[in-house]
């Protein structure tokens, strides 16, 4: 099984639209969004996860479209921190124009190891090569990554009954 985190507080609008922007892009849902133009940045913060206790399966996902485009590319980044400390970043990821998209992140082995704190952890997005009058749509923001491990709490009698 999985735990998912999901935006839960603004900590840096910044040009997105509209705050509050986590309840925009919490809810699995395509009937809203935020929206920012070029050099558009903004800070979430993700609700507490339990640490898996596992280097694997680690996965920051965003689900996006260009709301108004002139000249492609427009690309968005996604970053994952932990608090102030950057942990991983999607790289320069091209956003569709014509289909609301899935994209994600696979974290590393060392990306996840870097995570100490999974009741921490961050979202910023970053929108980059769009023309000023270009934007792009943010629909839905999560991240995985496994549950953490049962701890047995069966405690054995060993008294003997004489």
């Amino acid at each position: 099984m999985t735990q998912t985190a999901r935006p839960d507080e603004d900590i840096d609008g910044n040009t997105w639209t509209t705050a509050p922007l986590w309840s925009k892009v919490n809810d699995s849902s395509d009937s809203t969004y935020i929206n920012s133009g070029r050099y558009g940045t903004g800070y979430l913060g993700l609700t507490s996860l339990s640490d898996p206790q596992s280097s694997s399966d680690h996965v920051l996902y965003v689900r996006a479209k260009v709301a108004y485009g002139i000249n492609e590319p427009e690309t968005l980044y996604f970053f994952l921190y932990q608090g102030e400390t950057y942990i991983a970043s999607s790289g320069p990821t091209t956003i569709s124009r014509t289909t609301i998209t899935t994209y994600s992140k696979i974290l590393s082995t060392a990306e996840t190891d870097s995570i100490t704190d999974y009741g921490a952890l961050r979202v910023r997005a970053y929108v980059t090569d769009c023309v000023v009058s270009e934007s792009i749509n943010v629909y839905d923001i999560w991240f995985e990554c496994p549950d953490a491990p049962v701890v047995s709490t069966h405690i054995v009698n060993t008294s003997s009954v004489a």
